[in-house]
């Protein structure tokens, strides 16, 4: 590390874990699970959109094998969008897109890029309006942690891209 200009350009304050400060490492933590995930999930939707044309009806045959007519059942059911091919195929390569974006906003937040700080404000700020009318609309507790999270996600990726680029003092 250099001087103590450069700790505080990096917005490290207190404490920091492997040359970062703590919040932007929970932030590219948080980018590395969502990506994981996301791949399983692709990887996922990629192996059954050919074997298992509805996913619901091959969760529930057990329960419809023993009762046909189950109204809980088919009120699920009817609940979920009907699988097919296509929409597997579609959903598959969404879900890889969103896993790309992630690592390469976890890759980029790891190696201090500030184009990668600029890249999650504006993904993150694209997001905050729908989280917003969905908290209003459908007042859900853990709908409004996620949007307050967000928000300071955002706000402390501000701080840092400022800090990034504000001219600074030549010695």
């Amino acid at each position: 590390m250099g001087g103590p200009g450069e700790a505080r350009r990096d917005g490290l304050r207190g404490g920091a874990l492997l040359g970062r400060p703590l919040p932007l490492l929970l932030i590219i933590a948080e980018k590395v699970v969502v990506a994981v995930s996301f791949a399983a999930a692709a990887v996922l939707a990629f192996a059954v959109r050919g074997r298992v044309l509805d996913p619901l009806t091959f969760l529930f045959a057990g329960e419809l094998a023993e009762d046909p007519h189950d109204a809980v059942v088919h009120w699920l059911m009817s609940l979920a969008p009907r699988w097919t091919l296509h929409v597997g195929g579609w959903m598959a390569i969404g879900l890889a897109l969103w896993a790309i974006l992630f690592a390469i906003e976890a890759l980029g937040l790891w190696a201090k890029r500030v184009w990668a700080e600029a890249l999650v404000i504006i993904e993150t700020a694209s997001f905050l309006p729908f989280e917003l009318w969905n908290g209003i609309h459908q007042s859900r507790p853990f709908g409004w942690v996620t949007l307050a999270v967000n928000v300071a996600v955002l706000l402390y990726l501000v701080h840092l891209y400022r800090q990034h680029r504000a001219p600074r003092p030549h010695p």
